[in-house]
C-alpha cells in the first residue's frame, strides 16, 4: 500500500445518507465559513490536500468528500444521474448541519455538479468557484467516447479502464511530481470495486458535454462565481471558456500561467489566494 493509500484510509469517516455512505473529511475552526470542495469524476479527496490546507490555515472550515462509487462512499446506482450527485452533496451538508449559506469549489465535473446544486431552490450557496469546468465544450479522445457505447463500453470498462486513465496523466500537467501525484490518486481511484461501473455510469449518463444550461442558471441568479483555469491545461483546455466569459464576464476569469488541469497543485499559493479573496469579498 503507498503513501497516498495509508492517507486516505487515515482519515476515514462515513456519513449515512438514504442508499449508502459519504466517505468525508471535515477540518478547520468550528466558526469558520464553510467551503465544500467537491471532486471530479475519477480522483478522490485527497487531490484537494494542498487546497483543504491553505483554506484551513486561513480560518475557513473545509469539507471534501468522495463522490459516489469513488473511494470509500458507497456504490453508485445504474440509473444515476447528475441529481443524484446533488442529493449526495445537499445530504452531506444538512446530515453534518453545516448550514448555508456555504461557499463550494468544483473541479470538472464536481463543478457542474456545483452549478447544478446552485441551481436547486433547495440549495443556500454563497459563493461559487469552478476550477476547468466540465459541461460546456468538454473534449473526449476516440477512445474516452468509445465508453459511451453499449456493450463496447462496458468491456472497455473492465479491461482497458486502467490503460485508458492512465494515458492521461501526461495531461494534467508538465510537472513530474504532478503527474506523479495524480498517477497514485488513479492508482487508488482503480482499487476501489465501485470505480469502473461509476465512472461508465458517469460519462453515459451525465451531461458532461451539454451543461451550459445549469451554469446559465447560476448566471441568472447573480451568485458570485469565480473560473479558475491553468493556461496549460490539456484534459479541459482553456479555450473551452468561451460560453463562461459570455455569461459571467470577463472578469470572473483568472486564468493561471505555467498551470495545467490542477492549478491549485501547480500554483498553490496564487490560486488559493484568489479563491480567498473571491469568499471572503
Amino acid at each position: 500500500m503507498n503513501d497516498t493509500h495509508t492517507q486516505i484510509a487515515e482519515r476515514h469517516q462515513l456519513l449515512p445518507y438514504p442508499g449508502g455512505e459519504t466517505h468525508f473529511e471535515l477540518e478547520g475552526p468550528s466558526a469558520g465559513q464553510v467551503v465544500a470542495l467537491v471532486p471530479g469524476a475519477t480522483l478522490p479527496l485527497a487531490v484537494w490536500d494542498t487546497l483543504a490546507a491553505r483554506l484551513t490555515d486561513s480560518g475557513f472550515r473545509v469539507l471534501r468528500y468522495d463522490l459516489l462509487g469513488r473511494g470509500y462512499s458507497s456504490r453508485l446506482p445504474r440509473e444515476a444521474n447528475l441529481r443524484t450527485f446533488t442529493d449526495q452533496l445537499h445530504g452531506l451538508l444538512q446530515g453534518l448541519h453545516l448550514d448555508g449559506p456555504v461557499h463550494v469549489v468544483g473541479l470538472a465535473l464536481g463543478a457542474l455538479i456545483a452549478a447544478a446544486y446552485a441551481a436547486e431552490p433547495r440549495a443556500e450557496v454563497g459563493r461559487l468557484a469552478w476550477i476547468a469546468p466540465d459541461g460546456v465544450r468538454t473534449r473526449f479522445t476516440f477512445a474516452e467516447r468509445l465508453f459511451t457505447a453499449p456493450v463496447l463500453g462496458d468491456l472497455l470498462s473492465r479491461f482497458m479502464a486502467d490503460r485508458i486513465l492512465m494515458a492521461r496523466v501526461p495531461r494534467y500537467s508538465k510537472r513530474q511530481d504532478v503527474q506523479r501525484f495524480v498517477r497514485e490518486l488513479l492508482e487508488f481511484a482503480l482499487s476501489r470495486p465501485d470505480f469502473r461501473s461509476a465512472l461508465l455510469t458517469t460519462v453515459r449518463n451525465l451531461p458532461i458535454h451539454e451543461g451550459e444550461a445549469y451554469y446559465q442558471e447560476v448566471a441568472e441568479r447573480g451568485i458570485p462565481t469565480r473560473i479558475v483555469w491553468g493556461e496549460q491545461d490539456l484534459v479541459t483546455p482553456v479555450e473551452a471558456a468561451g460560453p463562461l466569459r459570455r455569461l459571467f464576464g470577463e472578469e470572473a476569469l483568472h486564468i493561471q500561467e505555467e498551470a495545467g488541469h490542477l492549478p491549485f497543485l501547480e500554483a498553490s499559493g496564487p490560486v488559493a489566494e484568489v479563491l480567498i479573496s473571491h469568499f471572503r469579498a
